[in-house]
């Protein structure tokens, strides 16, 4: 029996730099767009209804709280998920993990646990990052487009977030990391066959890490934000 013993450091490091290389600029130019639809739609109705003074806050609470924890899952679901399932399933199909217990090497220290601690770093970092990029987008086009004052709009802002809000968001990012592993490398290791499987194993990968993450999303969400009263009477 082979002990686990680990042995390769560097690894981590070699999956956190590229998932940043691979991530950062998807993650930059989806969120700009993202903060911009999101301030397009709703500063709209909000001058409509002469309440510009709260968009700062209703943008930076959907922000943090929602969409940019599931948009940053969405995302590396889409680069990195997909890369994971479809090496690891070359591996084995190709045999390479037989080949590294002949070397008295585990596959788990060296191909799994690495990605594993890649993602759990990097996640949360790729979360805040999206979240500021996208509310960086939406203050610039609430200024340019609409006029409402920077300062009105970081007041606002700054009254409506609290510790909680940052909490939270970053447990649901470290929650869609591990899954986003998990699934991940678990279809890539169960792969078996030809190369079809592999296409395969990844479509079936990235399709449950979709479902399972909006499906947490909500039970994450019913959790940290509970309310008091569920049923809103006349």
């Amino acid at each position: 029996m082979i002990k686990l013993i680990w042995r390769y450091p560097f690894m981590i490091r070699w999956q956190t730099s590229w998932i940043a290389e691979q991530s950062i600029a998807l993650c930059c130019i989806s969120s700009f767009f993202l903060g911009m639809v999101l301030c397009l739609q709703i500063a709209k109705q909000l001058i409509s209804l002469q309440a510009t003074g709260i968009l700062g806050a209703i943008l930076g609470l959907t922000l943090i709280r929602e969409l940019s924890p599931v948009f940053t899952a969405i995302l590396l679901t889409a680069r990195v998920a997909s890369s994971y399932t479809s090496e690891l399933a070359s591996m084995c199909i190709s045999e390479q993990f037989d080949a590294l217990y002949l070397l008295q090497t585990h596959p788990f220290q060296l191909h799994i646990l690495p990605r594993y601690l890649a993602c759990l770093i990097m996640f949360p970092l790729l979360t805040w990052f999206c979240f500021l990029t996208s509310l960086a987008a939406s203050l610039f086009l609430a200024s340019v487009a609409y006029g409402i004052p920077t300062h009105l709009f970081m007041t606002s802002l700054k009254s409506s977030l609290t510790l909680w809000d940052v909490c939270a968001c970053m447990i649901k990012a470290m929650v869609f990391a591990a899954l986003l592993a998990i699934i991940s490398c678990h279809y890539g290791l169960a792969t078996r066959g030809g190369a079809k499987q592999i296409a395969t194993s990844t479509t079936r990968a990235i399709v449950h890490i979709l479902i399972l993450t909006l499906a947490l999303d909500w039970l994450l969400s019913a959790c940290l934000y509970p309310t008091s009263k569920m049923v809103i009477t006349p």
